[in-house]
């Protein structure tokens, strides 16, 4: 196998973007990272405010494509590129605060101590949301990525950067919160 990278592949697409600012490029270095990138976003703003996704995402990707030029190919471009994410996704919670602040309150429900069972279900629900909302954006990533895209613990350390068994401690120390959560609502 030669040193040469092949067309198509990451580097290459970087490369070419970076020489030629050709909006293709970009669209496609975009396509290969949509995922993780959504995930990123989701994970960091909440599973609440998923219909701010959108409009974050389209905030990172003209982020990106301000901030191209700043990659300079000491490290991967997936670990620069997910690094700038989040960034932008926090500078997008920074100027959107009250709105989602105002959005997350009219969505919560006051408890009621005298609920049928299917409720009791809705508020260990919305209990586990509330636990998951509150972990650190790793180990929100990793729920979101595993539980509500279906990945497998491999997928997701790939797209993370992390070994699997990182991943499987991350999830076990999750779930074992979790056990708690619903304990605590004898269930």
């Amino acid at each position: 196998m030669s040193g040469k990278v092949e067309y198509g592949t990451e580097q290459s697409l970087v490369t070419d973007f970076l020489a030629s600012g050709d909006d293709k490029t970009f669209n496609q270095l975009l396509k290969k990272h949509e995922s993780p990138i959504r995930s990123i976003v989701i994970a960091t703003l909440g599973v609440h405010f998923r219909s701010e996704a959108d409009d974050a995402c389209q905030e990172v990707y003209i982020k990106l494509y301000e901030k191209a030029n700043s990659y300079s190919g000491k490290s991967k471009f997936s670990t620069w590129l997910y690094r700038l994410v989040k960034n932008a996704v926090i500078d997008y919670q920074r100027t959107h605060t009250r709105h989602l602040a105002t959005q997350a309150y009219e969505d919560e429900e006051m408890i009621d101590w005298h609920m049928p069972k299917e409720k009791i279900n809705e508020q260990v629900n919305q209990s586990i949301n509330e636990f998951v909302e509150r972990l650190p954006l790793q180990y929100r990533t990793v729920v979101y990525m595993y539980y509500w895209q279906g990945k497998t613990t491999t997928e997701v350390s790939k797209h993370l950067l992390v070994s699997q068994g990182t991943i499987k401690g991350y999830l076990h120390r999750i779930r074992k919160q979790i056990a708690i959560i619903i304990e605590d609502h004898d269930i």
